[in-house]
C-alpha cells in the first residue's frame, strides 16, 4: 500500500534541504535492480527498452547486451526541448519526486544512479529544462531527459533501465502543476480581497455576502468565502476608522458581485479535486514497464498523467472565471450607471482616472479567454501513431502558467481600481500609491 503525502509535502520538495538523502529506501531499489537483472538473464520475458526499440520502434528487436549504448542513444535523441526555461524550483522538485518514485522499488534503476539522482537534486547547479517538447502520453520524456543529463555526462549508465526509468515518468509536469496550483491559490485569496474592496466601493448590498443567507444551503466553501469577503471589507473600513454599514443600497446587485461567493466557492471545491489529482500523480509509480516483486515486467500506462491534464483544465477554468469577475466588477466601478455615484472612470483629477486601466483589463481578459483550450482538444496521434491519444499534460500546464501571468496583471489592475473606488466611497483623500502617475510603479506584490 502506497502512502500518499500531502501536496504541501510535495511543494516543499523544491527547498534545497528536505531531510531525505540517497540512502532512503535503498534496499528496495537494490532489490528491484536485482530482479531486473535476474529477469533479463532468464530471458523468460521481453522487456520494453531492453529487448525492443523505443515507442513506435517497439517492433525492432535489440540485443540486451547493448543496453549501455541504447540508454545513451535514448538520452541523446530526447534532449531536444526548446523555449523558456522552467523555474529552478520546479526542476529540483521534479528530480526529488522522481527519486521518491524510484525508491518504491519497481523501476529497476541501478542503486548508483538512484543515489546520484538524489545528489543532483540537492546540488547548487540544477539543470536547465526547456518548457516545450513533452506530449505527456509517455510522460516527461523530453523535459526529464534535460533534467537528468548531468547524471551521465561523466559516467555511463550503470543499469539497463537507468535512463528510461527516469524519463518515462510524470515528475516534471506534476512538479510544474504543483507550482501553478500554489500560485493560483494565492491569487484566489487576493481576488477575495478584491471583492471585499468592491463591496465598499459599490456601497453594495451586503446581504449577498452575508453567511446567514447560505445557512439553508450549508456548503462549506461559499460560507467561508462570504466570511473572507466580509473580513476584507471590514478590515479596510476599520483601518480607515469607519464602522461597517448595513443599510441596503439596492435590492439586488449585478451577478458579477451578487454571485461571487457561489463562483469562488465552486472554484474552491474544484481545488479540492485538483489537490487530490496532483497528490495521486506525485505519489504513484509512473514508469513502463514496472518490475513486479516476482520479477515479471508489467507493461502499462502509469506514465500517462491524465490527472495533470484534468487539473490543468480546472485551473484554467478558475483563471477565466476570476479574470471575468475582475473585468465585470471594475466596469461596474467606472460606469456611472452602475457605480452608485462614484466619479466616472474613478476620476480623481485631470489626467487621473481609470478608463485606460479598464481597457487594459478587457484586453487581458480577451487573452485569457483565448488560452482556455481544454487539454482533450489538443490531443492527436503522435510519434508514428504509437502515442495515438495524448493527454497534453505538460503543454496544458505551460498554458496554465501563461494564464497565471495574465491573471496576476489583471489582479494588480483590479485591486488598483478597487482601492481607488473604496477610498472615493468613504470620502478619504486618495493615497499617492493609487494615483495614476504611480501606476507604472505598481506591482502585484505590493498588494500582498
Amino acid at each position: 500500500m502506497q502512502t500518499k503525502e500531502s501536496i504541501s509535502f510535495y511543494y516543499g520538495l523544491a527547498n534545497k534541504k528536505i531531510g531525505i538523502d540517497s540512502s532512503y529506501n535503498l534496499e528496495k531499489v537494490e532489490a528491484a535492480y536485482k530482479r531486473l537483472q535476474s529477469t533479463i538473464e532468464s530471458a523468460k520475458f521481453p522487456i520494453y527498452g531492453v529487448h525492443t526499440g523505443w515507442g513506435h520502434n517497439v517492433k525492432d528487436e535489440k540485443d540486451p547486451k547493448n543496453w549501455q549504448e541504447d540508454q545513451l542513444e535514448l538520452l541523446t535523441y530526447l534532449k531536444v526541448g526548446v523555449g523558456e526555461k522552467l523555474p529552478e524550483k520546479v526542476v529540483r522538485r521534479a528530480l526529488r519526486i522522481q527519486a521518491l518514485k524510484v525508491s518504491k522499488g519497481f523501476s529497476g534503476t541501478s542503486p548508483a544512479t538512484y543515489q546520484a539522482l538524489w545528489r543532483l537534486a540537492e546540488s547548487h547547479n540544477i539543470p536547465e529544462v526547456p518548457r516545450y517538447g513533452s506530449l505527456g502520453a509517455s510522460g516527461d520524456l523530453v523535459s526529464m531527459a534535460h533534467a537528468i543529463s548531468p547524471l551521465f555526462e561523466h559516467k555511463r549508465p550503470q543499469g539497463p533501465r537507468d535512463v528510461i526509468s527516469l524519463v518515462n515518468t510524470n515528475s516534471m509536469m506534476t512538479s510544474w502543476s504543483i507550482e501553478n496550483y500554489r500560485r493560483l491559490q494565492d491569487m484566489t485569496e487576493q481576488f477575495i480581497k478584491f471583492i471585499g474592496l468592491v463591496s465598499v466601493a459599490l456601497d453594495a448590498n451586503v446581504d449577498h455576502i452575508d453567511p446567514t443567507g447560505f445557512t439553508m444551503n450549508p456548503q462549506e466553501e461559499p460560507l467561508n468565502v462570504c466570511r473572507l469577503i466580509l473580513q476584507a471589507r471590514n478590515g479596510f473600513l476599520s483601518e480607515n476608522g469607519m464602522e461597517p454599514r448595513r443599510e441596503k443600497t439596492c435590492v439586488q446587485e449585478r451577478y458579477s458581485f451578487r454571485c461571487a461567493p457561489h463562483i469562488i466557492g465552486q472554484i474552491l471545491r474544484n481545488f479540492r479535486y485538483v489537490q487530490r489529482l496532483l497528490e495521486d500523480e506525485a505519489t504513484m509509480v509512473s514508469d513502463n514497464p514496472l518490475i513486479l516483486e516476482d520479477g515479471t515486467p508489467w507493461h502499462g500506462g502509469h506514465f500517462y498523467a491524465i490527472g495533470v491534464a484534468t487539473a490543468a483544465d480546472l485551473m484554467a477554468d478558475a483563471c477565466v472565471r476570476i479574470s471575468e469577475l475582475i473585468d465585470r466588477n471594475v466596469l461596474n466601478l467606472v460606469d456611472p450607471e452602475t457605480s452608485k455615484g462614484l466619479p466616472t472612470n474613478l476620476r480623481v483629477g485631470p489626467y487621473d482616472h481609470a478608463k485606460g486601466i479598464h481597457q487594459l483589463l478587457s484586453s487581458l481578459h480577451q487573452r485569457v479567454k483565448s488560452l482556455q483550450t481544454p487539454s482533450a482538444q489538443m490531443s492527436f496521434s503522435c510519434e508514428g501513431n504509437n502515442q495515438d491519444v495524448v493527454p497534453c499534460g505538460m503543454n496544458a500546464q505551460n498554458q496554465v502558467s501563461d494564464l497565471l501571468d495574465l491573471l496576476q496583471e489583471s489582479l494588480k489592475a483590479g485591486l488598483f481600481c478597487a482601492y481607488r473606488g473604496a477610498y472615493q466611497r468613504i470620502g478619504e483623500p486618495m493615497p499617492a500609491r493609487f494615483r495614476l502617475n504611480n501606476w507604472e510603479n505598481t506591482t502585484y506584490e505590493s498588494f500582498i
